[in-house]
């Protein structure tokens, strides 16, 4: 499959070695290689004489040339060994590559490899928020709208019981009833007259006049932000109820092809774990030789 390299392939056979007898052989054959004692070069013979005698003693000898051929077949001998140990080591990693690929690829890119077509999202609406709906109002909308949101902001925080117009009314109500205060005693006492800077009949007038006006501008203000609620209302309705069976409508679908790849996921793998490792016929004298080792002990 094209979930992983074709040239993987390569290692593989209806005939051959399982995983197991292929790392059998490659363990053979580095244990051989390792415990060979045929490859060694030595081309100097030492000889050892005391002056004034004639008589030589060997204290070392060099190779013969036996025993350089020897070594130099063996050296081809380690040679083909490790290379039949690289081919059987490879083909394993190629194996679990394989294994590896076929496990970890996506649903939807193993579906396109199938020649499955993928279902369409569907149609999805996204949810909206006030903001959204505010957006879609004419400039002059807009700015009506932001306008009664700063006068009934202002004028509410005027005309709260703790707000200033309404704290200050209050206050001058209280200290034109008492009409004075004093501080101190005896001589030391200071008498504070009050009276009305202005006339407090207009000042009440004034006072549930900007009643008045905040009353009806937070109504019209009321108004519009209850018709944004019903706007928001009906398309994030609308948007939720075509979602959920756009989504429930992709996921059936998405299912049955999930339980496609599944099937066609596992018989793949079934397939690589049953493929066999080949031997090369380059190869084939030395698994032969490595694989005759012992039997006839």
């Amino acid at each position: 499959m094209a979930v992983y390299s074709s040239q993987l392939d390569a290692f593989f056979g209806a005939e051959g070695l399982t995983n197991t007898s292929a790392n059998f052989i490659a363990n053979k054959a580095k244990e051989m290689y390792e415990n060979s004692n045929n490859v060694f070069f030595d081309f100097v013979t030492s000889e050892v004489s005391v002056i004034g005698m004639d008589r030589k003693v060997v204290s070392h000898k060099g190779m013969t040339m036996e025993e350089f051929d020897k070594s130099i077949d063996e050296v081809a001998n380690v040679g083909k060994l490790k290379a039949l140990i690289a081919w059987l080591r490879e083909a394993i990693k190629a194996r679990q590559t394989m294994v590896n690929a076929v496990n970890n690829t996506d649903v939807e890119t193993y579906a396109t490899e199938l020649g499955i077509e993928l279902p369409p999202e569907g149609e999805f609406l996204v949810c909206i928020n006030e903001d959204d709906v505010i957006a879609e109002m004419s400039v002059a909308e807009r700015c009506r709208y932001y306008y009664l949101e700063a006068q009934c902001a202002n004028l509410g925080k005027l005309i709260h019981p703790s707000g200033d117009f309404s704290s200050s009314i209050k206050q001058a109500k209280k200290s034109l009833r008492t009409g004075l205060s004093t501080s101190g005693e005896g001589r030391d006492m200071t008498i504070t007259e009050y009276t009305a800077s202005l006339d407090m009949d207009a000042v009440d007038q004034k006072f549930m006049e900007m009643q008045e006006l905040h009353r009806s501008l937070q109504a019209e203000l009321n108004g519009i932000k209850h018709k944004i609620e019903i706007a928001l209302e009906e398309h994030n309705s609308k948007a939720m109820m075509i979602n959920h069976k756009s989504s429930e409508e992709f996921n059936l679908a998405m299912k049955n092809i999930t339980n496609k790849v599944d099937e066609a996921r596992n018989k793949e793998l079934q397939r690589i774990r049953g493929l066999k490792i080949i031997i090369p016929d380059s190869l084939k004298e030395t698994y032969e030789m490595v694989a005759a080792v012992g039997k006839n002990k």
